[in-house]
């Protein structure tokens, strides 16, 4: 059985299960291949910040991970074991990452390639018919692969952290041009009392954090028809919305005043008004797009200020894919199809958001635009296990987060894979944290 993420062959097939596992394997190695390619030795080793780690760590993560669970796990032989232990986050936290001699892209690059031959070789040898948890329906390779596709992520946004004119021009490979707003996307949809199943049965294309199932009861409520754009958010920042503490938690305001945050992450203000930073350039604030690079904590001031609030994760799946006449609950917004460039901005190609109302193919049954794709959204829930988590098929993914102050935010970013980004996938950060590809939309009770 496949899950919201993915489509695999059934395993009864089993040549055809392989096949297409090593074809998704070789895909996202591809797109890997490629950022590697692009990426300068100087942000390839470097750390920006040690909120955020190194990319070339990353990369060796990517490897150290393939291997743990498509060599070890299936009974291969250890392939490297030094550079095993060097990339392995437990050993080496985030913070002491910048220390670390980690090697030359060649060296990374022979790592990857010799642990990818490992997990081929064992791929021929591995029972696929359901018989082991781990492997059935080819359940932790995809996970492989969708922990590869994560990572290219975090490299991205590592990589905006750099930025600064003395760069030399980054190009993101085989990049795609956005389409223009085509809809009035203002306002808000109301969604109507319901009861629906929120999160995933385990299976493949999901992950622990979205088990197990449970009914949840919703009050009508009401939730923006798009995110938050930059010019909505501005007028927070002009309106003095940064200088005023009504609007801020206890601990948003602390973190602010500590921070000294007086606008978005990557915004600058100048004699030509409000510019932003992408990478290496920068360019006249987007008025069309939405805000991105901010925190909850800023989210939830505007939501304070624009009088309404932050949507729970319950209702943000609700809106974002159950239709409201029929109860029905779909992978994607759209409905069951695989994602498609017309439908969200997703894929890491384009390099930021698109404006709100392109995506009018990709609209939810209860109206809302955009739910996939462009910016994570942050919601008002703390991460923690549903009902009857337990963690599978490791503790360090979700479970050690779990009730530990992180938010979820949900949908992905430009910059996520389509293999993350059904309705149900839960992502979470530091409610302080402001690199992440990260916007919002707000919502408000209607009783």
């Amino acid at each position: 059985m496949t899950g919201p993420g993915v489509r695999m062959p059934d395993a009864g097939d089993e040549p055809a299960l392989r096949k297409t596992i090593r074809q998704r394997l070789a895909d996202t190695r591809s797109r890997t291949l490629a950022f590697l390619d692009a990426m300068q030795d100087e942000h390839l080793h470097g750390q920006p910040e040690p909120t955020m780690g190194v990319p070339a760590w990353d990369v060796g993560h990517i490897g150290c991970f393939e291997h743990r669970w498509l060599v070890d796990e299936l009974g291969g032989e250890e392939v490297e074991p030094e550079l095993l232990a060097l990339f392995d986050p437990i050993e080496h936290p985030r913070s002491e990452r910048g220390g670390i001699e980690i090697g030359s892209r060649e060296e990374l690059l022979g790592f990857l390639a010799d642990v990818r031959s490992a997990s081929l070789a064992r791929l021929e040898e591995t029972q696929l018919d359901g018989s082991q948890r781990l492997t059935r329906d080819g359940f932790v390779h995809d996970m492989v692969v969708r922990h590869e596709d994560q990572h290219r992520e975090t490299v991205l946004a590592t990589l905006q952290m750099f930025g600064g004119s003395d760069t030399e021009p980054y190009e993101l490979p085989d990049p795609r041009e956005l389409p223009e707003a085509s809809r009035d996307v203002d306002g808000m949809v109301e969604v109507p009392e319901t009861t629906f199943t929120l999160g995933a049965q385990p299976q493949v294309g999901t992950y622990d954090a979205e088990w197990p199932v449970q009914e949840v009861d919703l009050d009508a409520f009401a939730i923006d028809r798009a995110p938050v754009t930059n010019a909505e958010f501005l007028a927070f920042v002009e309106d003095g919305g940064y200088d005023d503490p009504e609007h801020w938690s206890e601990d948003g305001w602390m973190i602010r005043e500590a921070l000294d945050r007086e606008h978005p992450k990557y915004w600058t203000h100048t004699g030509e008004g409000w510019r932003v930073r992408r990478y290496d350039r920068t360019q006249p604030l987007p008025p069309e797009e939405p805000v991105v690079h901010v925190s909850y904590y800023e989210a939830e001031a505007y939501a304070n200020w624009a009088g309404k609030r932050l949507p729970t994760e319950a209702e943000w799946e609700a809106a974002a894919g159950v239709d409201p006449d029929t109860g029905t609950k779909h992978r994607f917004p759209w409905g069951e199809e695989a994602w498609t460039a017309g439908k969200a901005n997703l894929g890491q190609r384009s390099g930021r958001p698109a404006p709100v109302g392109a995506y009018p193919e990709g609209v939810s049954p209860a109206g809302c635009h955009q739910m996939v794709g462009d910016v994570w959204e942050w919601t008002s829930t703390e991460f923690t296990g549903y009902p009857g988590f337990e963690a599978f098929p490791y503790p360090e993914y979700a479970a050690e987060h779990v009730d530990h102050g992180f938010q979820v935010l949900r949908g992905g970013s430009w910059a996520t894979m389509p293999s993350c980004a059904h309705v149900t996938f839960r992502n979470w950060h530091q409610p302080d944290h402001q690199q992440i590809f990260a916007g919002f939309r707000c919502a408000r009770d209607l009783a």
